[in-house]
């Protein structure tokens, strides 16, 4: 499949994951005689009532030699499936940020237990075998990785963001590690190697600021080694999930309104927050665990509101925000922390928290989709209050029970799947029927650049051949269209497709 990974002359670069546009990103390089990779991601779909990882191609690679890993952030799209690829590639050196590598863990974890979760009720529900999810990766495989990171055994761990360079085997390589804007610990990686036509490595990029992290425009501007931004046949690989977007918008159900600038989306989202509270009722946001739970925490108590937090966000906040931080929002008494030691008071907790036992609280819970996680549970309480409302800040993928909510007509009935744990471990799932009655709202707060911010990314960097990626083909060519209204050179755009092969 990639005979070119043998030729020592070859200068490619393919996609191995994104069959779709977005999911189970997964970069491949052959520079130098040198054969690099960044990041092993998965997609999500549904088997009947089993969700099915998606993984990219090329069978982690089995059977050529990797020299190194790079791991942009810690999104499943793009690590949910990069701890077998290390495990299969123990001659790779692997860099990652502590941020994102501290991440990874919580996430890799809760992703095994997931998939035992899956496999047992498959097995219950006897699902023929062919059909049965199956483990990507195992604990061996994780803690080999967290194993070899904590050691510094073939693993950079980045803390600061700066140009390195490594042993003998790379004489001629310099890598610079910078923020990338998108998420906490999130890089970009910009590779000048031996040929001296440099390689700028976006990762998910964001420009405009977010609650928790400051936006990026082009990282180290000024103080690259060698001019790295005036060497010649710049290659930059970068994504354009909002390609077709520069409207900042909200909805509420089917309606979409669009928002003049962020501040004026907050000041919706504030507005919405205040009018739940005035008639009596609870807020729930379902949103993904990583990056923006913490954002939509600091939001939402920065207007003054108090927040509670559930499931897997309870760990990541305090490796985004700080232990300092964490412990201090809570003895404000902004912040309330659902228990995470005591099952039965925990439960008792999130009954007291969706009935307003509390007083006004914003509940914030994963996940996102409602598909699984916490927020299903408040979801069952909230939906059928008319005096509440259930907000999503984040993309809403397109067969998700979230998106099902949202364009439901208010009085209809939606199954949910509420997930019951065993007193011998694990959960199954018990579907109920919920009246949605509430007030369902999205709100655009997306940590992918808008369209503008790309364009000026390119504009500024001027490379001489750029690879979109992380995009549906109405953002590719919308982004496309945009860009040949701005750039005043030949510059060669190519989308990045699943398996084809890019010369660079």
């Amino acid at each position: 499949m990639f005979a070119y990974l043998k030729d020592p002359t070859a200068r490619k670069y393919s996609q191995l994951g994104e069959e779709t546009g977005i999911g189970a990103t997964a970069h491949l390089l052959r520079v130098c005689g040198k054969t690099i990779g960044a990041d092993f991601g998965i997609s999500i779909s549904r088997n009947g009532e089993f969700q099915i990882q998606g993984l990219p191609a090329g069978n982690f690679l089995n059977g050529e030699d990797m020299d190194l890993i790079f791991i942009t952030h810690a999104h499943l799209d793009h690590i949910g499936a990069v701890a077998r690829l290390i495990a299969e590639h123990s001659e790779a050196t692997v860099i990652i940020s502590r941020k994102a590598l501290e991440a990874l863990r919580v996430l890799l974890l809760d992703s095994i237990k997931i998939a035992k979760d899956e496999i047992r009720r498959a097995c219950m529900a006897d699902v023929a075998e062919e059909e049965l999810p199956k483990m990507i990766f195992d604990e061996g495989d994780l803690y080999y990785f967290l194993d070899r990171a904590k050691s510094g055994n073939g693993v950079l761990v980045v803390d600061e963001d700066g140009w390195y360079e490594f042993d003998s085997e790379w004489d001629g390589w310099s890598f610079g590690v910078f923020d990338s804007g998108h998420d906490i610990g999130a890089k970009s990686f910009l590779i000048i190697p031996p040929d001296r036509k440099p390689i700028y490595l976006t990762g998910d990029v964001a420009s405009q600021n977010q609650e928790i992290v400051k936006g990026v425009m082009l990282p180290d501007w000024q103080n690259s080694p060698d001019g790295f931004w005036d060497l010649p046949g710049l290659t930059m690989i970068t994504e354009a999930t909002n390609g077709a977007k520069n409207e900042i918008s909200w909805s509420e159900g089917k309606t979409r309104r669009v928002a003049k600038s962020v501040k004026a989306l907050d000041d919706q989202f504030e507005k919405t927050l205040q009018a739940v509270k005035s008639r009596g009722g609870i807020v729930q946001i379902a949103t993904f665990a990583k990056n923006r739970g913490s954002n939509m925490v600091l939001k939402v108590t920065r207007m003054g509101f108090r927040v509670a937090i559930d499931g897997m966000l309870r760990k990541l906040i305090r490796i985004e925000l700080g232990e300092d931080r964490v412990n201090q929002l809570v003895a404000e008494g902004k912040l309330i922390i659902v228990d995470e030691t005591d099952p039965l008071k925990a439960q008792g907790q999130r009954e007291a928290l969706a009935h307003g036992a509390y007083g006004f609280v914003v509940i914030v819970a994963p996940s996102a989709t409602l598909d699984q996680g916490f927020a299903v549970l408040y979801a069952e309480k909230i939906l059928p209050g008319e005096k509440n409302a259930l907000i999503f800040p984040g993309y809403m993928f397109p067969d998700s029970t979230a998106k099902q909510i949202i364009e439901i007509e208010r009085g209809r009935t939606i199954k949910l799947d509420r997930f019951v744990r065993k007193e011998g471990g694990g959960s199954h799932k018990e579907p109920v029927l919920v009246n949605v009655r509430c007030d369902v709202l999205h709100f655009d707060y997306t940590s992918h650049d808008y369209q503008s911010g790309l364009v000026e990314r390119v504009r500024l960097a001027r490379p001489e051949k750029l690879v979109v990626h992380h995009c549906s083909d109405e953002a590719f060519e919308a982004y496309v269209t945009a860009l040949r209204l701005v750039i005043d050179y030949p510059l060669e755009i190519i989308r990045g497709s699943h398996l084809g092969d890019i010369d660079i």
